[in-house]
Parts: C-alpha cells; structure tokens; sequence
C-alpha cells in the first residue's frame, strides 16, 4: 500500500505543477506532503505547515504520555489536507471514494501516509523544535 500512497501523491503534485492554480487555489498541503513522501527529509518548511506545527504545539499537553492519551488531538486525522484534497478531487471530478463520511479510506490513506514519512524528519518545522521524525514500529 505504501507504493499505492507514494503513487497517488506524485501524480497529485505532477497534475498541480501542470496546473498551478486550479480553481484560484494552489493547494500548498497537497504540494507539501508530495514533496516530502519523495524526499528523505523536508528542510523547506511551508508557512501552512509551521501554521499546524503551531496548533499541534498548542494542542499538545504538557503532561507525560497516558494523561495526554485523553486530549482531543484532531490533527491526526489531517483535516486541512483532507480538505485540500477533497476540493481537488471535486474540481476534476475524480472519484471521493476517500472522503466518504464513514472516514474507512481515509483513515487508511493517513495511516499509510505517515508509515511513508516515518523515517524522514521534517527539519526545524518551528523555531523552537529542530527536528520531527517517527520511529518505525
């Protein structure tokens, strides 16, 4: 499946680069994540990522692990990409099979989407913080 992801977001990012503004929007998330599932670290950090890097700051708790287990983190499920994607989707009629509202496909795309980026750090994504990286499982 990780081909599959890796695939979709290329073809994502080739399709915006022949069309640099579809419908007004330059779907800056869309770029950012093709950029980074091909790359093995992401130096260049967008201001719409340090914009969620900022909210993911704010949401996360200052406590240790299971006390933080209980807050409402809504960005796992990347709601802005989510967004872009589905206003992309719909602009070129592509099939929304992925944003059905039973959220199954796109729990699945996002599950995937961060096994691909796990080992590739996002380098300096706020001043604060030099490095974001998963460990794999």
């Amino acid at each position: 499946m990780d081909m599959e992801i890796v695939y979709i977001m290329v073809e994502l990012r080739k399709l915006l680069d022949r069309e640099t503004e579809v419908n007004g929007r330059r779907f800056p998330l869309i770029r950012f994540y093709a950029d980074w599932v091909v790359h093995t670290q992401k130096d260049k950090i967008t201001k719409e990522i340090q914009n969620i890097m900022s909210k993911i700051d704010e949401l996360m708790p200052q406590k240790p692990f299971p006390e933080c287990a209980t807050a409402d983190i809504d960005f796992l499920y990347f709601p802005e990409l989510r967004s872009e994607m589905e206003e992309l989707f719909e602009y070129f009629n592509f099939p929304k099979k992925l944003f059905l509202h039973d959220n199954f496909y796109w729990i699945n795309f996002i599950n995937t989407l961060t096994q691909v980026l796990v080992n590739q750090p996002m380098n300096t994504p706020r001043s604060k913080l030099r490095s974001i990286k998963g460990n794999a499982l």
